[in-house]
């Protein structure tokens, strides 16, 4: 596989998850769009140096992305008034590395069966537990009512599960 099939891969599989961490940390679609192009700018021109042997390419372009997050936030181009660079983490610290790996594990799995779901299932859901928007929220942005919004929801986690069920 050469490097540019390496890097399209990356950009498919990890895009949306940047995206979302960025998103999360800047509240500003723009900057968070910006910042993902500039962190697989950065992983074009470092894909050679990535060895498999010191981390896995997850942990190798979130540890870009937060970097690249970082000198964002201490070039002064965010509206953020104050950072606490310690929080801006990817991992989860307080469990040792192979249960740190079975959950990354198991979220590219539940991943992978959420893009099996219909845009407008999949949207919920993700708009739901990603977000965590109230049902009333998810209403107004899908044009929804919030008892419309709650039984497409009910409806997606279940179709969810047995995709979920079939593939694990």
């Amino acid at each position: 596989m050469t490097n540019g099939e390496i890097v399209e891969e990356l950009y498919l599989r990890y895009r949306s998850k940047i995206y979302g961490y960025l998103y999360n940390h800047l509240r500003s679609r723009e900057d968070a769009e910006d910042l993902l192009s500039e962190v697989f700018a950065k992983i074009v021109e470092k894909i050679d140096s990535y060895d498999s042997s010191k981390a896995t390419y997850s942990t190798w372009i979130f540890t870009i992305t937060r970097n690249t997050l970082i000198s964002f936030y201490r070039s002064g181009s965010s509206n953020a008034e104050t950072v606490d660079y310690d929080n801006v983490t990817l991992i989860d610290e307080s469990v040792g590395p192979e249960e740190s790996f079975l959950r990354e594990e198991s979220m590219n799995l539940l991943a992978e069966c959420l893009e099996q779901l219909p845009k407008r299932d999949k949207d919920i859901i993700i708009a739901r537990y990603y977000y965590d928007y109230s049902f009333r929220k998810i209403g107004e942005l899908m044009g929804l009512t919030e008892g419309n919004a709650r039984v497409i929801h009910t409806r997606a986690v279940e179709k969810l599960k047995k995709i979920y069920e079939k593939v694990s």
